[in-house]
């Protein structure tokens, strides 16, 4: 993980904002990280192409991508609880883990772990890694 020094004293919202800027209008894919096994989710990215714009909306953040042919796309993630640029592997992590929600708090760590997972969302307690 390669962390700026500068973004010590930014919002969460200036430091996504500034890491999603990084890729504006770059051609990326989007790839689900398993958080405990580490790798891939899948063998194929979960969306591809050049990305046009993007919006902050409620808790959730639009991606606006050109997959071709004048075809755009909308990709919408909730917002990470954090978010980080890995340079040496080129990608923009967003990182939806149980453990970054707790602070390493063990005690809230584990309720969180035993709650019940009736609406568990494709994001819960993994990694989306948008590579560029």
């Amino acid at each position: 993980m390669d962390a700026n020094i500068n973004d010590r004293h930014k919002t969460p919202t200036e430091i996504l904002e500034k890491n999603i800027q990084r890729v504006l209008q770059c051609p990326i894919e989007f790839w689900a990280m398993d958080a405990e096994m580490g790798g891939p989710v899948h063998n194929k990215p979960i969306k591809a192409g050049k990305l046009k714009l993007y919006r902050l909306k409620d808790f959730y953040i639009q991606f606006d991508i050109d997959v071709g042919t004048d075809i755009n796309k909308i990709y919408e993630v909730p917002y990470p609880f954090k978010t980080f640029v890995c340079e040496s592997s080129r990608r923009v992590i967003f990182d939806y883990t149980i453990k970054t929600l707790s602070s390493n708090n063990s005690e809230l760590f584990y309720k969180l772990k035993l709650m019940s997972k009736q609406k568990k969302t494709k994001f819960y307690n993994s990694y989306l890694a948008i590579h560029f």
